[in-house]
């Protein structure tokens, strides 16, 4: 027995209830539905999982894909907050972000920093538990980036966090990274589905399907 993610052919099933009993049928437990379209997590063996009719595509919920985030130029972040004079002073962008909601998919947030005081932060979502705690700072400032007090390009949005890393770079499984963002499409789903959101995703991993696929969705979903 393994656990895998499966996304299944909406041709061939008209809903979630179909699908999850056409796993059944093949001797498959579902361990897991998603908010996306005709997805989910399944305890299977490989005989049962071949079984399966009309599978998009699969792939073991533990496998592993490297992780890198995205290098921070240290020099512009600081010079955002400065004049041609090098005084320092605050960043006017023309809009201030208000009723936006952005997600942050990335190490977590320093919440107590000065740039985020009388900000927005809803801490959505970790992958540790209960917690949000940035280990390497990253998180924290792409955050202040987003809606920092004086260097945020949209500073009245709500930065949503979700903590998806403790680190600057590994391996992380597909199945971590998916159940992230389920996290994140099924809030937009739940929070007017009809205004678009942001959601950042500051790191790169190898070209994989799955992933693609599943934010190629979120961009479809608005």
């Amino acid at each position: 027995m393994a656990r895998y993610l499966i996304t299944l052919d909406s041709g061939v099933y008209a809903d979630n209830a179909a699908a999850q009993a056409a796993i059944s049928t093949a001797g498959a437990s579902v361990m897991k539905s998603y908010s996306f379209s005709l997805t989910f997590e399944v305890e299977a063996t490989p005989e049962q999982l071949s079984s399966i009719s009309g599978v998009k595509e699969f792939i073991e919920k533990t496998a592993n894909v490297a992780v890198s985030l995205q290098q921070l130029n240290q020099d512009h972040l600081l010079n955002l907050a400065k004049t041609s004079d090098n005084t320092v002073t605050m960043y006017q962008p023309l809009n201030n972000g208000s009723g936006s909601h952005v997600y942050l998919v990335d190490t977590g947030l320093y919440g107590d920093h000065e740039q985020f005081t009388g900000r927005n932060v809803n801490y959505l979502y970790s992958n540790f538990g209960s917690d949000f705690s940035d280990n390497t700072g990253h998180g924290t400032a792409v955050g202040s980036v987003i809606i920092g007090n004086t260097q945020g390009v949209s500073k009245d949005a709500t930065l949503h966090v979700v903590k998806l890393f403790n680190t600057d770079n590994g391996n992380i499984s597909v199945g971590e990274i998916v159940d992230a963002l389920e996290e994140v499409l099924a809030h937009h789903q739940g929070a007017d589905p009809t205004k678009a959101k942001v959601v950042c995703l500051p790191w790169t991993t190898p070209q994989n399907n799955f992933i693609d696929n599943k934010i190629a969705e979120m961009n479809a979903s608005n």
